[in-house]
């Protein structure tokens, strides 16, 4: 899946003063031991030992990730420069201590629903003093006592200038409720901004608050959403982008991602039921050879007549559908490949079949036998 490119909020523009110091941060959530932080099921299994309740667990995992993870600005440019190259994963998040927000917020995830806490990584893009942020962004949700709340470890963790990260912890972006963290964090997708009437994307560009916001039920949305196929959820996800307004080209951007993984998916299903036409197909010529070789002695004209239909109506299908496969890699290309050569070959093998069916149906009953003893 090709993955949005992902950023820092400050890259030399703004200084730090304009994000004020909020909260204390708790001291204990920091002295984590080393050998506890190693993966993250033994870094949940110290949380869940020391922190009691999900909101001290959640703050612990802010404060460690926050004063523990530096930003990476080589991964940055790497993933500017490679858009399709493969997301850090959390493993190597901890084991570097160094990530771009995806990393940030995949270890934040992860670590949250070990611990039992609902949470989930939200892509969107970001303003600072009033400029919308020229990259992607992303952030995380966490249900806490049934209500959702935001959190950034990334703008948590400091600040870059000058192309150099300098760590600062930062309590603003802790715990934050959405009416608030709405006015500079806007999620691609208006489920994620947990508002009864959330933001259209002009609205956030231009900071002019709208008169004709529409009531949205966002907790009964986000339940179905959650019970959706994949295919549905991106489906869906656009419908909604496309409704907010595409106003800048990162929403342009997450359009088009969605299309073409909705488009894989399409691809994929033709694929596999390409394969599935075909594994029938197989199997009724198996059947058909195992008839012969009983000369046909337990069916009748028409029902042999009918699986050579399904035969060739499936092997028909096969290719069908493998021609609406769209090939996104060299191993997709390999296997519809190979795909197209079996059907060609079993095309080979049931053309002869054809015709003898054909001379053996025009054959009179008493004279069949012998067509066996010619082939």
């Amino acid at each position: 899946m090709i993955k949005i490119i992902l950023s820092l909020l400050l890259i030399g523009y703004f200084p730090q003063t304009v994000y004020s110091q909020k909260k204390e941060a708790r001291p204990d959530a920091d002295v984590i031991p080393a050998s506890s932080c190693v993966s993250v099921v033994e870094f949940s299994s110290y949380i869940k030992r020391t922190f009691v309740t999900d909101t001290a667990q959640i703050r612990a995992i802010y404060v460690w990730i926050a004063n523990n993870v530096s930003y990476d600005l080589a991964g940055m440019q790497n993933a500017i420069n490679n858009p399709q190259s493969r997301p850090q994963d959390v493993a190597d998040v901890l084991k570097t201590r160094s990530a771009v927000c995806q990393g940030y917020s995949d270890l934040f995830t992860a670590l949250c629903k070990n611990v039992g806490i609902n949470a989930l990584v939200v892509p969107g893009y970001t303003k600072a003093a009033g400029r919308v942020m020229p990259m992607s962004h992303a952030w995380v949700a966490a249900e806490l006592g049934g209500e959702w709340f935001l959190f950034d470890p990334t703008w948590g963790a400091g600040y870059v200038i000058d192309n150099h990260f300098v760590k600062r912890f930062n309590n603003a972006f802790y715990k934050q409720y959405p009416k608030d963290f709405i006015s500079d964090h806007m999620p691609f997708d208006p489920l994620y901004q947990f508002l009864s009437y959330p933001k259209n994307n002009r609205e956030f560009i231009d900071g002019t608050p709208s008169n004709s916001r529409l009531l949205f039920n966002y907790k009964d949305s986000l339940h179905q959403y959650n019970q959706f196929s994949s295919y549905e959820q991106m489906s869906a996800e656009l419908r909604r982008i496309e409704g907010a307004g595409i106003a800048n080209d990162l929403l342009q951007e997450r359009r088009q991602y969605l299309k073409r993984g909705l488009q894989s998916f399409t691809s994929k299903n033709a694929f596999d039921e390409s394969n599935v036409a075909f594994s029938k197909a197989m199997t009724l010529l198996n059947d058909y050879y195992g008839q012969r070789n009983k000369q046909f002695s337990t069916m009748g004209d028409n029902d042999l007549l009918q699986a050579l239909d399904s035969m060739k109506y499936y092997v028909k299908l096969s290719r069908s559908l493998l021609s609406q496969a769209i090939i996104q890699n060299d191993e997709q290309q390999k296997a519809k490949t190979s795909n197209l050569a079996n059907i060609d070959q079993y095309w080979k093998q049931l053309n002869p079949e054809e015709l003898f069916v054909q001379k053996y149906i025009a054959t009179d009953k008493t004279l069949r036998k012998e067509l066996f003893k010619k082939m």
